[in-house]
């Protein structure tokens, strides 16, 4: 992989449609070739991260509000700091993309390995229930690191777990809204 190292991005995906072209003889499940731009996938985590910045800045500015603490200007500061180092570490993450340093399927989990964090980060910040969602997207990256070859089971465990999470949470606003 020196400075001539050049990346292909003709890689076989999975298509759930009737449309695809290549059947790969797993029943419903066929097998085509897509183009990947690695300035589409920058674009997806970019807005992935910025959208997760708003929705947390928001979380804790209402939450603050809310609990009547005074440093809602410093919640500001902070989440502005945090989430601006995560969107330059994406950058720089695709810019070793680019440079031939890694291949795409390191991007993907070095991008998603830094928003784990941040998000743990910002758990401390705005509340614990981004604990969870830190902790869930950890298991995620774990699961796409070691066993790909069994998407659907990890699909399944993941919307397991979020409805379980979502439950807990509604059951916890119930019950302390009952006091």
């Amino acid at each position: 992989r020196g400075a001539g190292f050049t990346m292909n991005f003709h890689e076989p995906i999975l298509c759930l449609s009737s449309g695809c072209p290549i059947p790969s003889g797993h029943g419903a499940v066929y097998q085509t070739y897509r183009d990947y731009d690695h300035m589409d996938l920058n674009s997806y985590w970019s807005y992935m991260l910025a959208s997760l910045a708003v929705v947390t800045t928001v979380w804790g500015s209402w939450r603050a509000k809310r609990l009547g603490l005074r440093e809602r200007g410093k919640l500001l500061y902070q989440q502005v700091i945090l989430w601006g180092a995560a969107l330059v570490s994406v950058a720089v993450i695709y810019r070793l993309l680019g440079a031939g340093r890694i291949n795409v399927d390191t991007t993907g989990l070095l991008v998603l390995l830094m928003l784990t964090f941040a998000t743990f980060v910002d758990g401390m910040l705005v509340s614990w229930k981004l604990y969870v969602v830190s902790a869930l997207l950890l298991l995620t990256l774990l699961m796409a690191a070691y066993v790909g070859q069994f998407l659907w089971i990890i699909l399944l465990v993941a919307v397991v777990l979020i409805a379980l999470v979502l439950v807990f949470v509604v059951w916890k606003i119930r019950h302390y809204g009952a006091d």
